[in-house]
C-alpha cells in the first residue's frame, strides 16, 4: 500500500462529476481496448456527467488516495431498466502506479454491497476481453462462474472472445 495514506472507496454523487469525468476520459484514453462506451464521453457536457451519477438504476465508486482520484467502477441494472432482476459490473479502471497492491477487492465489496442492498437483484454477470488476464483473476477470486464467450470487436478495432462470468446472490 502507499506509505501512510489510505485507500478509501466511496460511492461518487453528483457534486463529485469532476473527479469521475477526470478518470473516466483517463481510462477510455488509456486503455481503449478494454472499454465500449456507448456514446462519445470525450463530448459531455456537466449536465450528462451529473446525470449519469444520479442514475438510480446502477452506482459508480470513486478509489481515492487522500482526497486523490486514482480509480473508477461501476454496477448497472441490465439494459438501465429498474425492474431488472441482473446488474452488470462495468467501467473498472485502477491507475497503473497502483495496480497489484489487492485495490480490487474494494471494487467487489462497494458493488457487491450495492446489488445486494437492492433487495432485488439476484445475479451480477461481468465480461471481460479475453486477453484482460487481471479482470479473469479478478472475476474467479471472488466467486464468479463462466457463464460463455463470443465474439466482439472491441474500440481498438480487433475483434477478440469476450468471457462472461455470473455471481449468484
Amino acid at each position: 500500500m502507499d506509505r501512510g495514506r489510505e485507500f478509501k472507496i466511496r460511492q461518487f454523487v453528483k457534486e463529485d462529476w469532476r473527479d469521475f469525468r477526470d478518470i473516466r476520459l483517463e481510462a477510455l484514453k488509456l486503455h481503449p481496448e478494454f472499454f465500449c462506451p456507448s456514446r462519445d464521453e470525450t463530448q459531455f457536457k456537466e449536465a450528462d456527467w451529473k446525470e449519469r451519477l444520479g442514475n438510480t438504476n446502477g452506482a459508480s465508486f470513486g478509489l481515492y488516495l487522500g482526497e486523490s482520484i486514482v480509480g473508477l467502477t461501476g454496477i448497472i441494472r441490465a439494459d438501465n431498466n429498474q425492474k431488472s432482476t441482473t446488474a452488470h459490473l462495468v467501467a473498472s479502471y485502477i491507475r497503473s502506479e497502483y495496480r497489484r497492491q489487492g485495490l480490487t477487492k474494494l471494487f467487489y465489496q462497494a458493488r457487491i454491497s450495492w446489488a445486494q442492498e437492492q433487495k432485488d437483484i439476484v445475479a451480477i454477470v461481468v465480461e471481460h476481453r479475453e486477453d484482460n488476464f487481471p479482470s479473469k483473476a479478478a472475476h474467479q477470486n471472488f466467486s464468479f462462474k463462466f457463464v460463455e464467450s463470443r465474439d466482439q470487436k472491441w474500440p481498438d478495432g480487433s475483434t477478440k472472445a469476450c468471457h462472461i462470468y455470473q455471481l449468484e446472490l
